[in-house]
């Protein structure tokens, strides 16, 4: 893909970013799982999106992917951008020349008396001769084929006298040169004495890799953390952002400024090796957008530890697709078996990813249950039917989603502890029973919601935490339900459709449909509407700027 790469030399990559994204691009956005880290600085940068697809250019060899190119910066204040990096030295190469990629893309319709024109410069010096004029929703790569060798780099991007609208970028890549002729196997690798053994009589050097990866089945190809990196990745595991089963998870940043969670294990754990090396085999093995992604792993001695993107926004119980995809589109299929309000993660889009696999089983996809020796999941959240019967079904994640969907719209836990403790399905069956929406709502939301939307949502549920799992919906038929709730709430922001949005009234006739309970007890809540949503502005954190660092 890369012209730059010759029989003479390959490419290191030292760093790939999205800019104005706050979440990693990977399979399946981009079909060659290449990983292009978030860049966003809100003190220089504005961002720019679109939800329109970005088409590659027949002459665009690189191929960013839709997603990375649907998102921009350009300068808050004045016309320039500015960003620079430094190159790393290389083996028998302490200043390796450097290539660079930069993708541009119009991502607003320009009235026709605008124009988006910018130059860039490398240390002060013209990139290219033509100044770069981006096309709307099609990439548009800059590039060097000849290599530079400078011990720093400056990147300077500037409007034009003529421009009346500031520069843009969407993406960066940026590689050192590595020479290819001559390079030899290494000495342990094809030494006489490994060569020899039989498989199963390795030497000690080759027993490291199967304590890795447990019955050398498992190929990591992410990178790896000793435990020293990850000291230092913390600052000595300085800032706790959860705890869990496993052990607690730790704030971090990567040399290029890469936020991300480490998740240590706890010596005092009761999940091992075998969680350990089945989280991590499932996130090298699956890639979705409502999966939280894996960056690397530690196993290092006794010492075993996740990193994951960070997910800025924490834990879906502090402040809902991807089950479709581990049961229909993995193979073969997975059951999660854990699924709860701590185990999804939110990200600054508030984007919902389901994260810890430890305990996720495989399942063939031509029976329908996995018999286990024992139950395992949170209180609250484990399918009666599966801990009854030791049958474990794609419909025990059913359950467990039910319930993050009663504490959703309830804003109460799986278990309320109340006089005597009752779990979120009976309390919610109950006041559903009497026809009173408003006693199952979280009050916080101030009435300010559609009374369809969440009374379906509590339906939904309600079906998905039914004893029987044959009376449960698949998670493909909740998406599409929970799809039609989007869309009733989507409405409430309509200019047209005021008077769509009710709060709860009297509710005198108990056994009324939802639809007929709206129609017959609502009152319109635009003023209401307008002064909540002047009272909880969400403020949000942004994430720090990656790699090439901005000026």
């Amino acid at each position: 893909m890369y012209p730059q790469a010759t029989k003479a030399h390959g490419l290191v990559l030292l760093s790939r970013l999205n800019y104005g994204s706050p979440d990693i691009v990977r399979y399946p956005d981009d079909p060659y799982d290449r990983l292009w880290f978030p860049s966003v600085n809100p003190v220089l940068w504005t961002e720019m999106s679109t939800t329109r697809k970005v088409q590659n250019v027949d002459s665009d060899v690189f191929e960013a992917p839709s997603a990375v190119l649907q998102t921009a910066i350009r300068p808050r204040n004045g016309s320039q951008i500015q960003f620079s990096w430094e190159p790393q030295p290389q083996p028998n190469d302490p200043s390796p020349a450097c290539f660079a990629i930069m993708h541009f893309t119009e991502l607003e319709i320009l009235p026709s008396n605008a124009v988006r024109e910018f130059y860039v410069s490398l240390n002060g010096e013209l990139w290219h001769k033509d100044a770069v004029t981006p096309v709307y929703l099609y990439s548009g790569p800059s590039y060097n084929i000849v290599a530079s060798r400078k011990s720093q780099y400056d990147i300077t991007i500037n409007a034009t006298a003529s421009s009346t609208l500031p520069p843009i970028i969407n993406a960066l890549e940026v590689y050192s040169t590595i020479p290819t002729p001559n390079l030899g196997t290494d000495f342990a690798d094809g030494s006489m004495k490994n060569s020899a053994k039989p498989h199963n009589e390795m030497t000690t050097s080759y027993a490291s890799e199967n304590d890795i990866y447990g019955d050398n089945s498992l190929r990591l190809e992410n990178r790896r953390f000793t435990y020293k990196e990850l000291k230092i990745i913390t600052k000595n595991f300085q800032q706790v952002l959860g705890q869990g089963g496993f052990g607690y998870v730790y704030n971090g940043f990567l040399d290029d400024g890469t936020q991300v969670a480490v998740k240590l294990r706890s010596h005092s754990s009761s999940q091992g090796v075998k969680e350990f090396l089945a989280e991590a085999q499932i996130l090298t093995r699956i890639h979705h957008k409502n999966l939280v992604t894996m960056i690397g792993y530690c196993k290092d001695g006794e010492y075993m530890a996740l990193v994951y993107e960070y997910m800025s926004e924490g834990t879906l119980r502090e402040h809902i697709e991807g089950l479709e995809y581990l049961h229909k589109g993995c193979n073969p299929p997975l059951i999660h078996r854990d699924v709860k309000a701590t185990n999804i993660l939110l990200n600054t889009r508030m984007e919902a990813k389901i994260a810890d696999f430890g305990l996720s089983k495989a399942f063939n996809s031509d029976s329908d249950h996995v018999s286990t020796d024992t139950v395992v999941g949170t209180p609250g959240y484990v399918d009666p039917e599966y801990h009854a019967t030791m049958q474990l079904t794609v419909k025990s994640d059913v359950y467990s989603f039910g319930v993050v969907l009663l504490e959703l719209v309830t804003g109460k836990p799986a278990i309320l502890r109340e006089a005597v403790p009752i779990g979120i399905i009976k309390w919610a069956r109950q006041r559903m029973s009497r026809g009173n929406i408003e006693s199952v709502v979280d009050a916080r939301m101030g009435g300010i919601y559609n009374v369809n939307s969440v009374w379906k949502v509590v339906e939904i549920g309600l079906k998905c935490s039914a004893y029987a799992s044959t009376q449960r919906p698949t998670m493909n038929n909740i998406v599409v339900q929970l799809q039609e709730c989007i869309e009733l709430e989507e409405g409430r922001f309509t200019e047209d459709a005021n008077d769509d949005f009710y709060t709860s009234g009297s509710t005198e006739n108990q056994n009324l449909s939802y639809n007929a309970h709206v129609s017959d007890h609502s009152t319109s809540i635009r003023e209401k509407k307008t002064t909540y949503q002047m009272e909880h502005n969400v403020k949000r954190v942004a994430a720090t700027a990656t790699g090439p660092f901005a000026r």
